[in-house]
């Protein structure tokens, strides 16, 4: 089976899933992404250790797995429970009897943490605005019976759609390397290809949706989310080079592990929601 078939079967299966997931909402989502969580810090942890880095990976699943928990309650819950791993953490480390290289043990755990629980776990707080405590006016005005799916699927179509156009137009007239040390196939012009593209995608959302946000903004949006798309990819590129490793997993045919499908998520849904936020803080942008 070629992997183009892989990938193809994959989405067939996966695309749908998620969309329920999300669409539905509550516990169907929140067990969506807390399999996220778990199944990306398992695979952090992983990746760390393949560079002969000693790691507490079951705490990087522990404190994960609680910011996501956290999350499902809102924002200050969140806070509050980063704020006491990072205490813990450095508790823990104490006890671990050892003091050479101790820096280095927190720092990795504290990345990892930090990486998969905190930056995912805004995939429940861009899910459930109403749980946001302070985030009140991300309801759009009540103009939207469900403002959460489509923050959601505002995000998640302008990301993976930014990585469709940049793939094809790269593919067909790219030429400069955007990044060639970290990612070789990656050309400014399918760069600016995906920018263009997602802006239009962002533009469509918006319209399908009918919602408050006018035209202007849900570009800017789109723009915000391709670019920080390909920083999120290159991210995980140069962990993964770093680590000399091909793939982060095997879990998902034909795209290999869930880091490896959802990197550029992990920066383009927080991001969404602080942007969302920033605009309900905003007099008139939301067209209330």
């Amino acid at each position: 089976m070629s992997n183009l078939t892989k990938r193809i079967l994959s989405a067939l299966i996966g695309v749908p899933l998620i969309f329920l997931c999300t669409y539905f909402g509550g516990t169907a989502f929140f067990i969506l992404i807390i399999v996220l969580i778990l199944l990306s810090s398992l695979e952090m942890g992983k990746l760390i250790e393949s560079k002969g880095i000693e790691v507490n990976r079951v705490l990087i699943v522990v404190f994960s797995l609680a910011l996501g928990v956290a999350a499902w309650r809102g924002y200050s819950l969140t806070s509050a429970t980063l704020t006491a791993i990072v205490v813990l953490a450095c508790i823990f480390e104490i006890f671990t009897g050892a003091v050479k290289n101790a820096l280095t043990r927190l720092s990795y755990l504290m990345f990892a943490v930090l990486y998969i629980g905190w930056l995912e776990s805004h995939f429940l707080l861009l899910r459930n605005p109403a749980n946001g405590d302070h985030i009140g006016g991300l309801t759009l005005g009540g103009k939207l019976s469900d403002p959460g799916f489509f923050f959601i699927v505002f995000v998640v179509t302008a990301t993976f759609l930014n990585d469709t156009f940049a793939y094809f137009v790269g593919k067909r007239i790219g030429k400069t390397k955007l990044m060639a040390s970290v990612s070789p196939r990656k050309t400014l012009e399918g760069t600016i290809g995906g920018i263009i593209g997602t802006a239009a995608s962002g533009i469509v959302v918006n319209l399908l949706f009918k919602s408050p946000l006018s035209i202007e903004i849900a570009v800017i949006w789109a723009v915000l989310i391709s670019v920080l798309a390909v920083f999120g990819d290159l991210v995980e590129s140069l962990i993964k080079r770093d680590a000399e490793i091909k793939d982060t997993g095997a879990i998902i045919p034909g795209h290999g592990g869930v880091l490896d499908r959802f990197d550029s998520l992990l920066f383009t849904v927080p991001a969404s929601y602080y942007f969302l936020v920033l605009l309900a803080r905003a007099d008139g942008l939301l067209h209330f």
